[in-house]
């Protein structure tokens, strides 16, 4: 049987998250911290120093961490998701935009990305795209309740009974 080795950033990664998933974002921080210094070429660092800032609503440390991981890795799907997330908290809805299209063109297809652009077409009164995004959300996780559930209200809202 062969014992993997994992490295000291990844080790200091992992207690990060061991932190981050009871709360202790600002601890998680400092142990993110420690795993830079060790290998400042290591993805995963950045990712999750983001989420931790975005929990801590210091999004432009957040900003500024996941854009050290497309430094790395330009290609990295999911980091363009949750910088459009951040511009989305910030009301920065054209550059959230920017980012989930950069973020499905490097193959990030999951349900909530299409809820998201959903909920913002339905608050600017596009019924059309907010509908149009709700299926494509309801195509990739058919369990997605909420997604069912604001297209049928928009239907509704519109007299559209026998769609709803």
């Amino acid at each position: 049987m062969e014992i993997k080795s994992i490295s000291e950033s990844e080790e200091y990664n992992q207690q990060g998250k061991v932190l981050f998933s009871i709360e202790k974002y600002d601890e998680a921080i400092e142990i993110y911290k420690k795993a830079e210094n060790k290998d400042p070429m290591f993805v995963d660092t950045y990712f999750n120093l983001g989420e931790a800032y975005v929990m801590l609503d210091k999004y432009d440390k957040a900003k500024e961490s996941f854009n050290k991981v497309l430094l790395i890795d330009k290609k990295n799907a999911i980091t363009y998701f949750h910088l459009g997330n951040v511009e989305f908290l910030l009301n920065n809805n054209d550059m959230g935009r920017e980012y989930y299209a950069k973020g499905i063109n490097n193959g990030y297809d999951d349900a909530q990305l299409y809820v998201n652009l959903a909920n913002l077409a339905e608050e600017a009164g596009n019924d059309e795209e907010a509908i149009k995004n709700y299926n494509k959300a309801i195509l990739r996780d058919k369990f997605r309740a909420d997604a069912k559930l604001r297209k049928a209200m928009i239907y509704i809202a519109d007299n559209k009974y026998q769609e709803a």
